[in-house]
Formats: C-alpha cells, structure tokens, sequence
C-alpha cells in the first residue's frame, strides 16, 4: 500500500502498520521515520520501489493529494461511498466519468461491526481505441 505521511499517521497506532503489506509512506519531511514502514519523498519513487518488489498490485490508499497526484497512473479504482457525514479534510478528486467503466458495483448494510451502510464500486480505466 501506498499513502501520504497525514494518512498513515491518521491510522490507530495498532494497526500501523498495515499487517501482513509493506507500507510505503510519501512525505516531504526528510526527518520522518516510522518503524514498519517505507519512506520515500516521492511518489515515483515509492511506486519504483514496490515494483522492484515484484508486487502484482500496489494500492493507493490516500489521503487528498497522493490521490490527486496518482489519478492519471492507475487503471483500477476500487471506490467505497459510506452514507453518513463527516469532519473532514482530505478529499478523493472529481473523476471524469468518460474515462471509465464501471465494472461492479454492490451494496453492504449496516451491521454489527459496520455503523453505516456503504456502496462498493469497481471501475476500470477504458482503454485508448
């Protein structure tokens, strides 16, 4: 997985990092170490590294700007709406719609380990003709 140091910080000290990944933190603070995790000052270079890995997938699990800046690269976006309304100041950028197929989409309903019913959805990149 791929994210910005904000994200990664945001995650609960257990669960970070992300089990059973390698987590690769982008940030701009040559001072930032984290143990258990990757650090790189660009995104080129974390996307270089898991590459080098030999990784099939890397996901790119936010925040705002590494979404924003990595958009253009992916040919996958797997997409999850919560219903409910939240503080909050990191955003997943306006995507044009022309440019993809949704594959699948399904629902989830609250339930006892979910507070708030969720849509899934699965778009594919179209490919250039």
């Amino acid at each position: 997985v791929l994210m910005g140091r904000k994200n990664y910080d945001s995650i609960p000290l257990k669960y970070r990092p992300l089990a059973n990944r390698t987590n690769i933190v982008i940030t701009r603070d040559t001072g930032y170490n984290e143990d258990g995790a990757v650090i790189f000052h660009s995104i080129p270079e974390g996307v270089e590294y898991a590459k080098n890995l030999g990784s099939e997938k890397l996901f790119i699990i936010g925040g705002g700007q590494i979404y924003s800046q990595t958009l253009h690269m992916v040919n996958k976006i797997y997409l999850t709406i919560v219903d409910a309304e939240f503080d909050g100041d990191a955003f997943f950028p306006e995507m044009d719609m022309k440019q993809w197929n949704l594959m699948k989409s399904w629902q989830h309903e609250k339930d006892e380990k979910n507070k708030f019913d969720m849509q899934f959805y699965q778009y594919q990149r179209q490919q250039n003709k």
